[in-house]
């Protein structure tokens, strides 16, 4: 007798655990069809009715059926275990519960609300992931091997220096520090980032300075998003020379644009679209890459024609950096015509009329080398060094 009420109630407690289950599966069966799920598989996100969550991986029929059978049959076995489990957690989650800010809970609902197109999907997700340091659904798949984010560059320039650049994909931002060669100046600035189709837009959020150069001792001119005005001011007023161009005021000015959004049109634009497969997929990623390798081809070739026409060379300097000359042997006179012809056509406002930045015609080989590289090309032989 005693036995058969222990069954009872062991069985009672099963019935109770599958229809506990039960409902549970018919409140995240509306997820499977809403709204919400069909913009998040737009960036390949799919719902889990197993976990009520989203993930990277398309639910498998196996592992559905899997799914259903664990619910309905297996958890429903521990009987009373699982429901006072349940009302365990069901209990801490109440008094534990917080209000949602209000700015999370517009994403929610923009999210949920709206058939968007996959662009606007992902900016509502990197909304979130940057405000509320949630896990990135939209993070590069090689983010765990941290090597593979960290760019070195090296004499770049006219002068010697190096700087690294290390991303964080999950929250978009990167950390970039350099130093110059005897560390008599160095900076380590944090910026975030975002990316519209294959432009890639930064602003600063801090920057630290230090060295010999700034009295051998540490300074931020910037911090969380916020330039240090009153610090600068003080530093510029103390450290004025008369070789300074800027007044305090223009200096100041100059640097609250760095807090605006700012776009990056250097090796460092596709070093960080190359760590976002989600946002932009690999095929578009290989299609801009090629279209800027042509660009900067036929960028070089008109200033190469320019400059054959006009009786200018192309020489290499340091550090293989692309360079205009005058002619070894050339007149007075000519020397003058020339001088305009270059003061008018190759300063920094006027390269982009051949379809190039100045620092894309001056390094042109590293870029070259870099952008065959995410190709998984090798650079022509025979390329031309100099005119």
């Amino acid at each position: 007798m005693k036995t058969d009420t222990l069954i009872s109630f062991y069985l009672f407690g099963v019935f109770i655990a599958a229809i506990v289950n039960l409902l549970r599966l018919l409140i995240r069966l509306p997820n499977v069809f809403s709204i919400r799920t069909q913009n998040f598989k737009k960036v390949g996100m799919y719902y889990s009715i197993a976990y009520d969550t989203y993930v990277e991986s398309k639910p498998t029929r196996a592992r559905i059926l899997f799914t259903l059978a664990d619910l309905l049959v297996i958890t429903p076995l521990l009987s009373w275990l699982f429901i006072l489990y349940n009302l365990w957690f069901w209990l801490a989650s109440y008094f534990n519960m917080i209000a949602s800010p209000e700015k999370l809970k517009e994403l929610q609902f923009n999210i949920s609300s709206m058939d968007l197109p996959k662009e606007k999907v992902e900016e509502l997700l990197c909304d979130f992931q940057r405000h509320y340091g949630l896990y990135n659904l939209l993070a590069s798949i090689d983010e765990e091997d941290d090597e593979k984010n960290v760019l070195i560059i090296e004499n770049g320039g006219m002068e010697d220096y190096s700087a690294e650049l290390r991303v964080s994909p999950s929250i978009m931002q990167y950390s970039h520090n350099y130093h110059a060669p005897y560390y008599d100046y160095a900076t380590d600035e944090t910026y975030e980032y975002k990316i519209e189709g294959t432009r890639v837009f930064s602003r600063l959020i801090s920057r630290r300075v230090h060295g010999l150069f700034v009295d051998g001792q540490e300074h931020y001119e910037f911090k969380d998003g916020v330039l240090l005005e009153s610090h600068i001011r003080r530093r510029l007023n103390d450290t004025k020379s008369r070789l300074d161009k800027e007044t305090p005021d223009e200096t100041i000015s100059h640097m609250r644009k760095e807090l605006e959004w700012n776009e990056i049109s250097s090796i460092i634009a596709y070093f960080l679209l190359s760590k976002h497969p989600r946002i932009i997929s690999r095929q578009e990623f290989r299609k801009h890459i090629r279209q800027e390798l042509e660009r900067m081809k036929l960028g070089i070739m008109k200033i190469r024609e320019f400059a054959n026409l006009n009786g200018l060379e192309i020489r290499q300097g340091k550090n293989n950096q692309y360079e205009i000359h005058f002619p070894e042997t050339v007149s007075e006179e000519q020397g003058k015509q020339l001088g305009e012809i270059y003061r008018l056509n190759m300063n920094e406002h006027t390269y982009s009329n051949f379809g190039v930045y100045q620092g894309e015609f001056s390094d042109n080989d590293n870029l070259q080398n870099t952008l065959l590289e995410y190709l998984g090309e090798k650079k022509e032989n025979g390329s031309r060094k100099s005119s």
